[in-house]
């Protein structure tokens, strides 16, 4: 079976701090899955390298098969990887399931 994502060595720098290395990990369609470490950790990184706003200084990033790891962010999201910012949601009155709901209703 072909993972829904599959994440293949990715790794991060920003000048002189290692934000990732040599990060795999492969999920099932129907996986929840959640990352979680201190400040500084490498969380924050993680999420935009899968989401196409940054982009890893070397691995492969798959997402239902598909190479997406140069992908830019807009072309990411039209696959179906999303992130949620930190802020306040949209919709502050519904759940962040709804909207992300919302949201996938949006793209298509």
């Amino acid at each position: 079976m072909t993972a829904m994502l599959e994440v293949r060595g990715i790794s991060k720098r920003f000048g002189g701090v290692q934000a990732n290395t040599d990060v795999s990990l492969a999920l099932p369609d129907s996986a929840i899955r959640c990352v979680i470490g201190p400040n500084g950790a490498g969380k924050s990184t993680l999420v935009s390298m899968l989401s196409g706003h940054v982009r890893p200084d070397r691995g492969t990033i798959h997402l239902r098969g598909r190479d997406i790891t140069t992908w830019p962010a807009h072309r990411v999201a039209s696959a179906g990887m999303v992130r949620k910012f930190q802020r306040p949601s949209f919709y502050p009155e519904l759940t962040v399931r709804e909207n992300l709901e919302i949201a996938v209703l949006g793209s298509g």
